[in-house]
């Protein structure tokens, strides 16, 4: 007479004391994986933000764009192209004579694309903002600053340094829904 028995391992966090509300609360308390959170804060930045009187310096708060501030977004992108691609070729000319030291512009190093840098600006806000971007409003000034840094200094594929443009007018335009 052969008998067989069956065991079953519960998955973790059901078997716990407490009533679960589903298997999500399960995955919610064994944590996400710090590299993984690493990888995703680099990558969406522009939707986190600090949790404001937070015990630990690594909480935050997810920043959920509405559907104006994409559409807004998108438009002032689409409209103001041509400066962007004013910008990129600049750069890509500074870059190319930045090995001729005989060349007067050598000198200059990226300054010549300043110009285009506050045309696009001025585009993407309306100039209602200033007109350079070093007139940038409080809330934006570290992502101007990193917008220049990717750009100018680093020299990043331009791509890259994009999102922080975008992130300048973001915070653009969640300033300007505040004082509505």
């Amino acid at each position: 007479n052969i008998q067989q028995f069956f065991f079953f391992q519960a998955e973790d966090g059901i078997r716990d004391f407490c009533l679960s509300r589903g298997l999500g609360d399960v995955y919610k308390r064994q944590g996400i994986n710090a590299e993984y959170m690493g990888k995703f804060k680099q990558k969406y930045r522009m939707f986190l933000k600090p949790k404001p009187n937070s015990e630990f310096e690594d909480e935050y708060v997810e920043v959920i764009p509405t559907e104006g501030e994409i559409r807004y977004l998108a438009n002032r992108n689409r409209e103001c192209v041509y400066y962007y691609t004013g910008i990129w070729k600049c750069r890509q000319k500074m870059i190319a004579l930045a090995g001729d030291e005989n060349n007067e512009n050598h000198k200059h190093g990226f300054l010549p694309c300043k110009r285009l840098v506050d045309a696009h600006y001025r585009c993407l806000t309306d100039e209602q903002y200033g007109y350079s971007l070093e007139d940038v409003p409080e809330v934006a000034k570290q992502q101007a600053n990193s917008f220049l840094q990717c750009m100018f200094k680093d020299l990043y594929h331009q791509q890259e340094c994009r999102k922080h443009f975008d992130n300048i007018i973001r915070a653009i335009y969640r300033l300007s829904l505040i004082h509505i």
